[in-house]
C-alpha cells in the first residue's frame, strides 16, 4: 500500500476486526499522520510496515491490541512518533528493527513465537523499558526470557529476568526495596549464584585471619576443644552446621561484634540462597 493518510491527532486508518488471509502491506512510501487501528484484526500472512512513516505525537500511532498475525514486520524509515499498543496481540514471528519502535509502548500480553531480528539483549531490554507501565509488568520480561530460552540463549534469558526484578523493585515499599537490593548484591536475585560463594569465601578468609590473631577465650577452661579459626568462622557463618567451636569460645570487645556480624551475614546469605533456589525450581 503506497498511500498518504492525514488525520492528525485522530484516527487516519481504522481496520478494527479486519480478517485477511494474505499479506497486509503498509510499506514503501506509505505515510500516516494520525493513528492506525487494527484492534482484534486477524492477518493470515504478514503485516508489514517496511519503509513506512507513522506519526501521531499526541496519541496512538499504531494500535494492534488483541490482533493476531503470522508475521509482524516493523522496519519503518524513521522511528515511529506516538504510542504503539500491541497489548495481548500475537505474532508468529517478530521481524523488527528495534530502532523503529517509539519511546512509548504498551506491551502487556504481547506474545511472539520467535525473534527474527538480531538485536542484542541490551537493545531488547531497552525496548521493554519503553512500556509506560513496564516497571509494573512481569509478562513482557517473562515472555522475552522464554523466547531466548527456546533459542538456546540461557544467559540472555537470565539477564532479562534479572532486569525484571531490578526494575520492579521501584514499586515495592522501602523494606521490600532494601531486601531486593540485598538479594541483588548477594546472589543477583538467584541468577548470579556464584556471588554467594564469593561472599562466603571472603567472609571466611577475613574471619579466619582476625580470629587467628585474636583467639577468643574458652567458656570453660580445660573443657573446650582446641581453637580452630577456620572452623570457628564457619560455625558463625553457617546457621545449620555445628562444629562445636562457636559454643565453646567467647569473643569479647570488637571481636564479639565481628562474631555478631558474621552470624547475621550467614543468615542473610542462607536466606537469599534458599530464595534463589526456590525461584529457580519455580521457573523449571
Amino acid at each position: 500500500m503506497n498511500a498518504r493518510l492525514e488525520h492528525p491527532c485522530a484516527t487516519a486508518l481504522a481496520l478494527d476486526g479486519l480478517r485477511v488471509e494474505s499479506l497486509l502491506h503498509c510499506g514503501g512510501t506509505f505515510t500516516a499522520e494520525g493513528g492506525i487501528r487494527l484492534g482484534g484484526a486477524r492477518v493470515g500472512a504478514a503485516f508489514t510496515l517496511d519503509g513506512a512513516l507513522l506519526s501521531n505525537p499526541d496519541g496512538h500511532a499504531l494500535r494492534c491490541a488483541d490482533a493476531t498475525m503470522a508475521v509482524l514486520r516493523l522496519r519503518t524509515r524513521k522511528p515511529i512518533v506516538g504510542t504503539v499498543d500491541v497489548r495481548h496481540a500475537h505474532a508468529g514471528n517478530l521481524d523488527d528493527d528495534v530502532s523503529s519502535w517509539p519511546e512509548h509502548l504498551r506491551l502487556d500480553g504481547f506474545t511472539y513465537d520467535a525473534l527474527v531480528s538480531p538485536a542484542t539483549v541490551e537493545e531488547r531490554l531497552a525496548w521493554l523499558g519503553g512500556d509506560t507501565n513496564g516497571h509494573r509488568l512481569r509478562q513482557p520480561y517473562e515472555h522475552l526470557s522464554a523466547v531466548y530460552r527456546r533459542l538456546g540463549d540461557d544467559a540472555a534469558a537470565r539477564q532479562v529476568l534479572l532486569i525484571k526484578h531490578r526494575r520492579g523493585r521501584v514499586e515495592l515499599p522501602w523494606y521490600g526495596r532494601v531486601w531486593g537490593r540485598l538479594q541483588d548484591v548477594t546472589v543477583g536475585y538467584g541468577f548470579r549464584p556464584l556471588r554467594a560463594a564469593a561472599w562466603l569465601a571472603g567472609l571466611l578468609v577475613a574471619g579466619t585471619a582476625v580470629y587467628a590473631l585474636n583467639p577468643p577465650k574458652p567458656l570453660e577452661a580445660g573443657k573446650a576443644p582446641a581453637f580452630n579459626p577456620p572452623f570457628y568462622t564457619l560455625d558463625l557463618l553457617l546457621p545449620v552446621i555445628d562444629f562445636g567451636q562457636e559454643r565453646a569460645f567467647n569473643p569479647t570487645g570488637p571481636w564479639q561484634w565481628l562474631a555478631y556480624a558474621l552470624v547475621l551475614s550467614g543468615w542473610i546469605l542462607a536466606t537469599t540462597i534458599v530464595a534463589a533456589v526456590t525461584r529457580s525450581l519455580n521457573r523449571q
